[in-house]
């Protein structure tokens, strides 16, 4: 029996830094958001070092989110709309070089709309770990490398830790509402 590797399936040299050098300029292979891309409509909150629970810290974490309509003096109207696992926070808006899709929600948020922003502030963040621009492996670490395979595993604690920090950078005590695809929104406090 031949247990080795046939030469075809293993690849022939490495990536050099050279090599690696060739690909500025030419287009991602991933539709990932990353650090120099143009923002979009897209906000960025930086929520700190984050001690995640498996025990290891998160340096500089941020989250991206967008919001709609204005938060009132009491912040009571203050809505949080959280999205599938590796969603985007660009719930609202057309496709754009920075916005590659559609808003996923452009029918329910807005002026008249469900969620109306002429009452409501609307918030969606993109989930920690996530790829459109909130801190994930697409991100660089605190040497300036892209995390790749190196981030860290992020628990729904994590999620929401940083959900919560996003909270109260934005000084909403109480979110008026939380709408959402999973669990998670049973973290959060949540208005009458």
């Amino acid at each position: 029996m031949d247990f080795q590797t046939p030469e075809d399936t293993v690849p022939s040299d490495f990536i050099t830094e050279e090599l690696a050098r060739q690909l500025v300029g030419k287009p991602k292979a991933t539709g990932a958001w990353r650090d120099g891309d143009p923002a979009g409509e897209r906000l960025f909150a930086p929520v700190g070092n984050l001690n995640l629970e498996g025990g290891k810290i998160l340096h500089q974490a941020r989250l991206a989110y967008e919001s709609w309509g204005t938060l009132n003096k009491d912040s009571s109207n203050a809505v949080l709309v959280l999205h599938a696992l590796t969603g985007d926070s660009h719930a609202v808006g057309k496709a754009s070089k920075e916005h590659p899709t559609e808003g996923w929600w452009i029918d329910l948020i807005g002026p008249g709309l469900y969620l109306d922003t002429n009452k409501y502030f609307v918030v969606a963040p993109n989930i920690l770990g996530g790829c459109q621009g909130s801190t994930g492996p697409s991100s660089l670490d605190k040497s300036g490398k892209e995390y790749g395979s190196r981030f860290p595993f992020l628990t729904i604690r994590d999620q929401v830790l940083a959900q919560v920090k996003l909270t109260d950078q934005l000084a909403i005590g109480t979110w008026h509402a939380v709408i959402g695809l999973h669990g998670r929104n049973a973290c959060f406090g949540v208005g009458d």
